[in-house]
């Protein structure tokens, strides 16, 4: 049995190495100003607590809790923070650095679920950091410039139409998205589209497939009427499985 790391988990677990082709890992857990400890499942216990570096006038901002970390790079996590910025702890530095967001990022999204996030952080397919937002006629990735420092305070961002909408939603161009938790490991996102269903995007070809029109109906809460827990295998995309536990049946692809 696992004892409590000790301090009070502000912003969302964060699954930060998988080894020994899944029998190891490690879980960070961050609480107020980043202070942090890792366990790891080879010791069986909590690492030291670890006191993080914060850039000047760093204000705590509320993390997004349906929006998963997306680690890059092995070492630096990144937390989406109330569609205000994006907050990055480097794990082997034990520093943190502010992002700025893209400007307007958020001013056409498309009509979404209630409690649930309007954006999603996401790896590009060159391994970029990217921000993914289903806005009214596309869904749009803004992806943090080659040739910008890795962790910026004035970040310069680049503007990419992943995939017009209609192209998935022919018969509704207004149905709502929700950006599901799945994706950041091998270049692909996950999106439940109203009155389409379960829809899988790859980033780097901009190619979209329905998986499953077994999830057409979106309600206003995350957690009625969809029961939904993904999978992500550690392989190319051509090869990877998506799996979901809808209810009390398991369904593949592969």
């Amino acid at each position: 049995r696992v004892r409590s790391p000790g301090i009070s988990a502000m912003y969302p677990r964060t699954l930060l190495a998988v080894g020994d082709a899944g029998r190891s890992f490690q879980i960070l857990v961050a609480g107020t100003n980043l202070v942090t400890r890792i366990f790891s499942s080879e010791r069986g216990d909590w690492g030291h607590v670890v006191h993080t570096r914060l850039p000047p006038n760093f204000i705590s901002t509320i993390p997004n809790r349906c929006s998963p970390p997306l680690v890059l790079g092995g070492t630096t996590v990144h937390w989406l923070c109330r569609e205000q910025c994006i907050v990055a702890l480097d794990v082997s530095t034990a520093s943190a650095t502010v992002i700025e967001l893209p400007p307007l990022c958020f001013s056409q999204v498309a009509r979404c679920p209630k409690h649930t996030d309007k954006g999603l952080l996401a790896s590009s397919a060159d391994g970029r950091l990217s921000l993914l937002v289903a806005r009214s006629g596309a869904i749009s990735m803004w992806s943090l410039s080659a040739s910008a420092p890795a962790t910026p305070t004035t970040a310069r961002w680049t503007l990419q139409v992943v995939i017009q909408r209609h192209a998935i939603a022919r018969q509704r161009p207004g149905c709502a998205v929700r950006l599901l938790r799945f994706g950041e490991r091998n270049g692909a996102v996950m999106l439940q589209v109203g009155g389409v269903g379960l829809v899988q995007i790859d980033l780097g070809s901009r190619e979209a497939r329905v998986l499953s029109d077994e999830f057409k109906e979106i309600s206003k809460y995350p957690h009625s009427g969809l029961q939904l827990c993904l999978h992500e295998t550690d392989q190319p995309l051509s090869a990877g499985s998506v799996g979901w536990l809808p209810g009390s049946f398991r369904r593949w692809f592969v």
